[in-house]
């Protein structure tokens, strides 16, 4: 068993390389809450989430001050478990929406809880309609597809819930022979989409690039998934210190800082010795001048 002992909360702001709104919102700026937890077997998992300019320092301050203290001596093997208990207690959703337009389907026409005006669209229209990036429930989901209201799922995986639930969402959707091309976070569902059947889009916005080291990449128009352990995300910790807007802790009683990953914090280690401090606490050696003492005489004597 692995339990979480350490919860680091960091918060980068990254602004959009391409300005985007619409009729009722404006992308100002992504907001980038970053969660990195420890274990006591020293094994980390990096997660993070976005809002598009507003709410950012108060999605830090629930993390901080509610979910991560709940988090700690949890084993980190339970993530389905956790991830309800802490559903449970905030019954919090994701913040912003990203809406575009393309020749391959039309996107979010109408407002998400509009079921029946979807139904009228799908019917009066061979263009294919795309719903998905504001909702949020697998039931929501299942509504849509048995109603025909749409024809092209956009499961968001920071919305829906996590992985297991947009997993749920992709085969409800295969089972109705409706495509998914899931919406923004390229970065985690090109993954995904590379795990089932119906998936056929990635919508490309590298929105990361500023704190991370490594990029999706691309041949010949396709996206292909990494195969790096974990969600494939290479972060660049130097970057993300250096941009960090908001920085919170919390850590299991008696618990220290494992440091940052490499070199220094294992010098560190070994410099904080019983030996290493009674060897920095005294005076330099040198060659002793006593003659009867033997030759070779290395002790503190001065010369």
């Amino acid at each position: 068993m692995r339990r979480i002992v350490d919860v680091e909360i960091l918060q980068v702001d990254l602004p959009p390389k391409v300005p985007r709104s619409d009729a009722i919102q404006s992308f100002v700026t992504q907001e980038t809450p970053i969660v990195r937890l420890t274990t006591d077997h020293g094994a980390r998992g990096t997660g993070y989430s976005y809002t598009i300019g507003t709410g950012g320092s108060s999605v830090v301050a629930l993390l901080a001050d509610h979910l991560a203290p709940r988090l700690l001596g949890r084993d980190a093997d339970e993530i389905e478990p956790i991830r309800k208990d802490l559903f449970f207690r905030t019954h919090a959703t994701a913040v912003g929406a990203i809406t575009s337009i393309a020749l391959a389907w039309f996107e979010e026409p109408l407002p998400a809880e509009d079921l029946g005006g979807h139904v009228r669209l799908a019917r009066s229209t061979s263009l294919p309609i795309a719903v998905g990036e504001s909702m949020y429930a697998l039931q929501h989901f299942r509504e849509y597809l048995q109603r025909e209201a749409c024809s092209i799922v956009q499961v968001d995986v920071g919305r829906i819930g996590g992985i297991t639930p947009w997993l749920k969402v992709a085969y409800l959707a295969e089972s109705f022979n409706v495509a998914v091309c899931p919406h923004f976070l390229m970065e985690l569902h090109v993954s995904l989409t590379a795990a089932v059947p119906a998936a056929r889009w990635v919508e490309y916005i590298p929105q990361l690039d500023g704190v991370t080291r490594t990029g999706l990449r691309i041949e010949e128009g396709y996206a292909h998934a990494p195969e790096a352990p974990g969600n494939g995300i290479d972060w660049d910790w130097m970057a993300i210190d250096a941009r960090a807007v908001a920085r919170r802790r919390v850590r299991a009683p008696g618990r220290v800082s494992a440091g940052r990953a490499g070199a220094a914090p294992v010098a560190r280690r070994l410099l904080d010795t019983p030996l290493a401090r009674s060897l920095s606490s005294r005076s330099p050696r040198r060659r002793c001048a006593d003659p009867s003492r033997p030759s070779g005489c290395r002790c503190t004597g001065r010369s």
